[in-house]
């Protein structure tokens, strides 16, 4: 039964990499505009993590009885950044095709936005034990 999970989950990335980059080839024929780049995923990103990390510190003073106002204000610098990701693509497509795939692409890029930042976690752990090489007799 394993297997069968493991086929079904791959067999699933890859339909929905088929569609991701048929979405692609479409809005570039048609609008000259990728509407899944990196960019629009960095920015997502970096939205989703104001509004989580916002959530909780909104949270954490709702029990400490601190100031929410701190919460408050990441969540709508995330609010405010989604939504750019959003005008983004409604500017650069039209209204309902921009609409209705920002609402695709930010549900697809809430977990590509967490494997990312766990991969820059990674990224820069590896980078920070590499060491400079010296050598001693000057060659």
């Amino acid at each position: 039964m394993l297997v069968l999970k493991i086929i079904g989950v791959l067999v699933g990335l890859f339909l929905l990499a088929m569609f991701v980059s048929s979405m692609n080839n479409y809005t570039q024929k048609k609008y000259r505009y990728e509407i899944f780049n990196w960019y629009n995923l960095a920015a997502a990103g970096i939205g989703y993590g104001f509004m989580l990390f916002g959530k909780n510190w909104y949270l954490e003073a709702v029990n400490k009885s601190g100031d929410i106002l701190n919460g408050i204000i990441l969540i709508s610098i995330g609010v405010i950044i989604i939504g750019l990701v959003v005008f983004n693509n409604v500017q650069k497509t039209s209204l309902k095709f921009g609409l209705l795939f920002s609402v695709v692409q930010l549900a697809l890029y809430i977990p590509a936005s967490v494997i990312a930042f766990y991969g820059l976690l990674a990224a820069a752990a590896f980078f920070a034990q590499t060491k400079p090489v010296y050598s001693i007799n000057g060659r």
